[in-house]
């Protein structure tokens, strides 16, 4: 019996090596799926009107709007871009996301969650924050790490109301009424632009039935004496 051809052992040795470089990338495929698929149903049931609008206490609205800001972060990584999350989290069928950009297809309180996580993952990048895992777990886990680069590089960001909740207790359990920001120091005055986003938020609650119009006018009234 005559030996294997070393260009015959080279072949299958190739092979072997191209197929199991073809198992471990196709695994790799399939963890990330199942990964995307799972921070999918984590969004949907943070999504939610009963989720969004109707938390317990403020340290549970805060810690949802973390994990919300982390999962976003962990989906770009896994090439599903935020806002298709988020509407995959709405119910929206893939091939509707092609529609037009005018926010007809969202209810008033989609629109408003909508807005909301984008806003917040946003202000993630423009704070400074990197979309490594370490700090990704850490938002998943509501907590706040230091900033790692940037003009907030070494401090740490808060979530703030838009509305001061002293002008409307409950407001710190809704979380439209939150948002990712620099640390403030006490009783800093607000600025023209938070006052008018504050009053508009006002408006967009009532339009979806959160609050209802006296409530608004009342919140209206008082920023408007700031």
């Amino acid at each position: 019996m005559h030996p294997p051809n070393p260009v015959t052992l080279l072949i299958r040795a190739a092979w072997v090596i191209v197929l199991i470089i073809a198992l471990l990338f196709g695994s790799r495929i399939w963890k990330n799926h199942q990964r995307r698929d799972a921070i999918v149903a984590e969004m949907k049931s943070i999504a939610t009107e009963s989720s969004y609008f109707h938390q317990f206490n403020a340290q549970d609205a805060r810690k949802t709007l973390l994990r919300a800001i982390g999962l976003m972060h962990e989906a770009d990584r896994l090439d599903l871009p935020h806002e298709e999350l988020i509407d995959l989290a709405f119910g929206f069928k893939p091939e509707l996301f092609e529609a037009d950009d005018s926010g007809e297809e969202y209810s008033s309180t989609q629109t408003l969650i909508r807005q909301n996580l984008i806003l917040n993952y946003v202000n993630f990048t423009k704070l400074g924050y990197t979309a490594d895992m370490r700090t990704i777990n850490a938002f998943k886990n509501g907590e706040i790490p230091h900033i790692t680069s940037g003009t907030f590089q070494g401090k740490r960001a808060e979530i703030r109301p838009i509305i001061d909740p002293a002008l409307s207790p409950g407001m710190e359990k809704i979380l439209p009424n939150l948002h990712l920001a620099p640390t403030q120091e006490n009783n800093t005055p607000p600025t023209d632009l938070e006052v008018a986003n504050a009053k508009r938020l006002a408006r967009d609650l009532a339009l979806a039935g959160v609050i209802e119009d006296p409530v608004r006018d009342r919140i209206i009234q008082a920023l408007s004496t700031k």
